[in-house]
């Protein structure tokens, strides 16, 4: 008897390990399911201009419909002729940033920025700033299509001057990339005149001589 009890025991004691075990794996599944749901929702958003702000920055949640880009989105603009101003309270790192055909405007850098996925300049114009260091690194590739412009200013007139940086994985051009008339101010660039006279990587001076 007792060892029919013992055993008997153990019996229970073994269909309380099994029901255990099996409760173990659901709820070990059901994290598992947890964290790929999590995953799956960290994915890039989209953030596409409206222009509905009273400015042109990019950080204003109303020119993209009511939240502006963060460090994880994708950025699309393609439509209208605004004057767009990435400032200096917008991210500095974006998944990837698209300006698309239907967009006739510009947008001028205020900051460095740097994308995870991609910069695609399919229309439009993308400006460095002038007198900043305004750095542009992509990793991917920066493709500046055929209808797409992208300007590259001067980011100092010290010394000797200084230029962008631009750091991508490809670079792919079928459109314009220039620094024409971007450079040093009359009278500012190296070798100069001593009578306001014109200098090199920056045009005529004053008197045109």
């Amino acid at each position: 008897m007792t060892i029919i009890g013992t055993q008997s025991s153990d019996s229970v004691s073994g269909r309380r390990d099994v029901r255990t075990q099996g409760r173990r794996s659901w709820i070990c599944l059901i994290i598992g399911m947890l964290l790929l749901g999590g995953a799956v929702s960290t994915d890039a958003a989209t953030a596409t201009w409206t222009g509905g702000g009273s400015d042109t920055n990019v950080s204003t949640a109303a020119n993209w419909g009511g939240t502006a880009p963060t460090s994880s989105d994708d950025v699309v603009i393609a439509s209208g002729s605004a004057l767009i101003i990435w400032d200096a309270s917008a991210p500095g790192t974006v998944n990837s940033i698209s300006l698309n055909s239907g967009f006739t405007g510009s947008v001028t850098l205020k900051k460095a920025i740097s994308t995870s996925a991609g910069l695609t300049v399919n229309a439009g114009t993308l400006y460095t700033d002038k007198d900043a260091a305004t750095a542009i690194t992509v990793t991917g590739t920066f493709s500046i299509g055929a209808s797409g412009t992208v300007i590259v200013r001067r980011s100092s007139t010290a010394s000797n001057g200084a230029g962008q940086t631009i750091t991508a994985g490809t670079l792919t051009i079928t459109g314009s990339l220039n620094s024409d008339g971007e450079g040093f101010a009359d009278n500012a660039g190296p070798g100069h005149g001593t009578y306001n006279a014109g200098g090199t990587h920056g045009g005529d001076g004053d008197w045109n001589t």
